[in-house]
């Protein structure tokens, strides 16, 4: 008899793992089917025990594992992709089964019983020392694609497949068509917008194919296990689309990292501006570079920086009223659409506004639930206003009055989407304005629809998005663009803003053929200064200097543990997690996060050298799996404070 320890497929509050009986012994990296609740769920193993061996530990716990029935394991993942999966639960300590929940398609967790099983693939032999498996492609959009056709003929001239892995199905679509002319035969379009019964005669055509092949699609071709698969390469790897929202939050490009490693296969990282890590490994010369790494921005649009601010102090007009748009780039916005070029503009915030402020008090309203700020937003469907809280989503019409002082003078301060496109449309009477951001953009299919309806428009038009729109530009299609208000982001409470402002700009630069103007209250900032000089080399290495002066990532694993709860029991069980880990000197925060009127957070942060985590940190790393599920750990959060 055994006792069988499993990680479910599916988010399971306060249940990442569950212990059964077995009179059958199991393997680790198992997928079954385990009885939860009334029904059977996926599971995959993590840990088998005979029974014998801990019957003291079984006697003391106050209930009784439940019975698997007799199953064989189920065959429809590859060995390398659950490890993969458990390597990255290691790393980013988390349950493996939440981690594979995340990064197989939905279709393959609703139709697993009609995937054949992966293919026997033969496993490739040790890389030598000398020869680095990390490929670094930093080139604009263009000089991207030419890499890619000479390194897909490569492969597939040596008999290897490639799995070619794009953050979107139109940026997939695109790469497909420009590989297309020559090897149509050997491409394969993984097609993520097709059903899921669809989706998996896919899979199954690909692990079928004995030739070797280039499968282009979404971050789900990973699960696809091609043959004799010998490169992934990441599509803009920089995109904030790799990293799933909702918890545990699996970031799909160390993912593909881990399954890189265990297969002993290259893996290439390519964008316009990548991550930090990965400049960081190429000073340590533990990356190669295709090409070369420019040390500036080598691209023929015209940039400029718009002072905002100095445009208010000598305005009469402005003084008065806080400006959206600058008349610069108004101006610049109203040449381009009389001759019909395309214009595109970029607000880096959501919404209507940031924050809601009394005019006579000056009382910042605030969420009574949470205590996080309110913003005004606008329904897409009904157009009408509301005050709402992004951090628990509580609402109520906009028609108050200040809970403070009672009045009526409600300031909403901060630029958002909404408030660009209402005064776009006071500017440009009768223009249509095409709008794509996460709030009123829900699918792939919807993002899409609304990037054809802009390009095939034969009058003026405006495009104006969030981040969200950037993956779904293609490269040197747009004549003007704009960015607004991106300074305001320098406020957020995130390590990595100066790295993804300078990584945004840079994409919205590949996107513009001929003028891109960048709307900014101070033009002295580091980041802008630098953008502004096209100098990537020396933010790169200015940015890496600073990191590591500071011990922030790449040079350092930021590790929060948080509690919550009402005040007096949360306060007791930080003491505790203080007193667990006192020779690794958590720094705990002193103020509380309101979750809503009677809960509170309190968070604790620790550092660990990347060099030693998660392997040669041992103690530490068990101490962190042995918190009880309440103790919530996340692994460098975006937002630290």
């Amino acid at each position: 008899m055994y006792i069988v320890e499993v990680s479910p497929l599916k988010n399971i509050k306060a249940f990442p793992y569950l212990s059964y009986f077995s009179s059958h012994k199991f393997k680790k990296f198992d997928i079954i089917k385990v009885p939860f609740r009334q029904s059977e769920i996926l599971a995959v193993v993590s840990n088998v025990k005979e029974v014998k061996s801990i019957k003291a530990d079984i006697k003391n716990k106050d209930f009784a594992p439940r019975k698997i029935r007799k199953q064989e394991p189920m065959d429809f993942i590859s060995k390398d992709f659950i490890k993969a999966a458990f390597d990255l639960a290691k790393f980013s300590v988390r349950a493996p089964g939440l981690i594979l929940e995340q990064a197989l398609p939905k279709s393959a967790l609703k139709y697993y019983d009609k995937i054949n099983p992966p293919p026997k693939n033969s496993k490739k032999e040790d890389l030598s020392d000398e020869k680095i498996n990390t490929l670094l492609i930093n080139d604009f959009s263009a000089g991207r694609l030419e890499s890619f056709k000479a390194l897909v003929r490569q492969k597939l001239a040596q008999g290897e497949s490639v799995l070619l892995v794009c953050p979107n199905r139109k940026t997939a679509k695109n790469i497909y068509d420009f590989l297309a002319p020559g090897i149509s035969s050997l491409l394969y379009f993984y097609d993520s917008g097709l059903s899921p019964l669809k989706q998996i005669k896919e899979i199954n055509e690909i692990r079928a194919s004995d030739k070797a092949r280039c499968i282009v699609g979404t971050p789900a071709i990973l699960f696809s296990d091609a043959k004799n698969l010998g490169l992934i390469i990441i599509e803009k790897e920089a995109s904030i689309s790799y990293k799933r929202q909702r918890h545990p939050k699996s970031d799909i490009v160390k993912l593909a990292e881990l399954l890189a490693k265990r297969k002993n296969i290259e893996i290439a990282y390519a964008d316009s501006f990548l991550r930090l890590e990965n400049y960081m490994q190429l000073f340590k010369e533990e990356a190669h570079v295709l090409g070369h790494i420019p040390k500036r921005l080598r691209k023929r649009t015209r940039l400029r920086i718009i002072d905002l601010g100095k445009e208010i102090q000598y305005n009469k007009e402005y003084k008065l009223s806080y400006p959206i748009i600058s008349k610069e780039i108004l101006g610049q916005i109203e040449r381009n659409l009389k001759e019909n070029k395309k214009v595109f503009i970029f607000n880096p915030k959501k919404g209507f506004s940031s924050q809601i402020v009394c005019n006579d008090c000056a009382h910042v309203l605030s969420c009574p639930k949470c205590k996080a700020r309110l913003r005004l937003q606008e329904d897409p469907r009904s157009k009408e206003r509301h005050i709402v809280c992004m951090r628990c989503g509580y609402a109520l019409h906009s028609n108050i009055t200040c809970p403070k002082c009672n009045s009526w003078r409600l300031l909403d301060l901060g630029i958002g989407i909404d408030k660009v496109a209402d005064f776009l449309k006071q500017k440009f009477a009768n223009l249509e304005i095409f709008i794509l951001d996460k709030d009123k953009v829900k699918s792939e299919k919807e993002a899409e629809q609304i990037i054809t309806a802009y390009y095939e428009k034969d009058t003026a038009s405006i495009l104006l998005g969030t981040q969200k729109a950037l993956d779904y530009i293609p490269s040197d299609s747009v004549d003007y663009s704009t960015a607004l208000s991106v300074d305001s982001l320098l406020s957020v409470p995130d390590f990595k803003i100066e790295e993804k402002i300078f990584s945004t700009l840079t994409e919205i630069l590949d996107k513009t053929k001929e003028a891109f103007d960048i709307q900014v209250k101070d033009p002295k900032t580091r980041v802008i200064e630098l953008f502004a000089s096209k100098d990537l080399h020396k933010f790169t290495k200015s940015e890496l200097k600073l990191r590591e002066k500071l011990m922030w990532p790449p040079y350092v694993q930021l590790i929060s543990v948080s509690i919550s709860g009402n005040r007096k029991a949360v306060i007791e069980k930080m003491q505790k997690l203080i007193d667990i880990f006192a020779d690794y000197k958590p720094r705990v925060f002193r103020d509380f996060i309101y979750l809503d009127k009677n809960t509170v957070e309190l968070k604790a942060l620790f550092r660990v050298p990347s060099d030693i985590w998660p392997d040669a940190s041992k103690d530490f790393y068990k101490k962190l799996k042995e918190l009880p599920a309440e103790f919530k750990i996340e692994l460098n959060p975006e937002q630290v404070f």
